[in-house]
């Protein structure tokens, strides 16, 4: 009771989009399929405190093998222009640990932590990089998140981390940011729930870019209804 185990083992083959085959300025139209084993296997486990509070925690191990993985990047000729292209072999393993607590009441507030390793190696015969992480996958992601909800109001902190990434050209520097959203969901007769968001985002005003040359937003907001 409690503790869930699962596994899975599957063939994944990916066609090239229109558009990564044709687009203009874009497409490769020598770009072949992709082809990928994926396997899996995650144990995970709810332990009741008692009253209303409760403990999770889930491990995660995976290890894909991919043909001809697709993957896109800006073409040296011109950095503003990105290509897609394959990479002959690609060994991908690593693992997900997730841990939280939550509690259920007038107050519902939880509180989520995620670490991600993925380590993503160029497996191709004479490749010049053999044996290195492929452009843009993290080596090592964190993830905080919590959430409290009262009364139709809610507020969601969340604090994540990237680091161990490159790109073709060597490695890129790790980042961080803090987002927070606060709403409002508001019940109107026969018509349903009404709903307002307000977002805080990268609150650190981080400056970072996921790809070299691409500068991401500093602080900035977001609000909907």
């Amino acid at each position: 009771e409690g503790l869930d185990i699962s596994a899975f083992a599957r063939r994944a083959y990916r066609v090239p989009t229109f558009n990564e085959l044709y687009y203009v300025g874009y497409g490769n139209p020598d770009l072949r399929p992709e082809d990928a084993w994926l396997t899996d296997m995650a144990v995970g486990y709810v332990c009741p405190l008692g009253g209303s509070f409760s403990l999770k925690s889930k491990l995660d191990v995976f290890l894909n093998l991919l043909t001809d993985k697709i993957t896109s990047a800006p073409t040296p000729e011109d950095p503003n222009i990105w290509a897609p292209y394959n990479i002959g072999k690609v060994r991908s393993a690593g693992f997900d640990a997730a841990a939280g607590f939550a509690h259920e009441g007038e107050w519902d507030y939880s509180l989520d932590l995620k670490y991600s390793y993925q380590s993503a190696v160029d497996r191709t015969p004479d490749s010049d990089a053999y044996g290195q992480q492929i452009p843009y996958i993290a080596c090592h992601m964190v993830v905080i998140s919590g959430n409290a909800v009262w009364k139709g109001w809610s507020l969601n902190p969340v604090w994540q981390m990237k680091a161990g990434r490159s790109d073709g050209y060597g490695s890129l520097p790790d980042w961080n940011t803090l987002d927070v959203t606060l709403s409002k969901s508001i019940l109107i007769r026969k018509a349903g729930n009404l709903s307002l968001r307000l977002s805080a985002r990268n609150i650190l005003d981080c400056r970072y870019e996921t790809v070299s040359g691409y500068p991401m937003p500093g602080r900035n907001f977001m609000c909907g209804i």
